[in-house]
């Protein structure tokens, strides 16, 4: 993993919410072993965020990793 891609990542959705650095770590770590997408058996960890912000953090992970992008 790139240390400049998660960093990024990590600026990104902190930019934007505010979720313990724990979490969004975790968070960067699980989306983009699984293709760009929180794997199902994870969502009841990270249960207290709303789908919608889940559905945004898998998006900062694929744009900055480059997960799905032909090219």
């Amino acid at each position: 993993m790139s240390p400049d891609a998660y960093e990024r990542a990590i600026q990104r959705i902190d930019a934007e919410f505010d979720i313990p650095q724990y979490d969004v770590s975790g968070l960067i770590r699980l989306i983009r072993a699984n293709d760009g997408r929180l794997p199902a058996d994870k969502y009841e960890r990270f249960g207290y965020l709303p789908d919608a912000v889940l559905q945004r953090i898998e998006a900062i992970v694929r744009e900055v990793f480059g997960i799905g992008i032909d090219g």
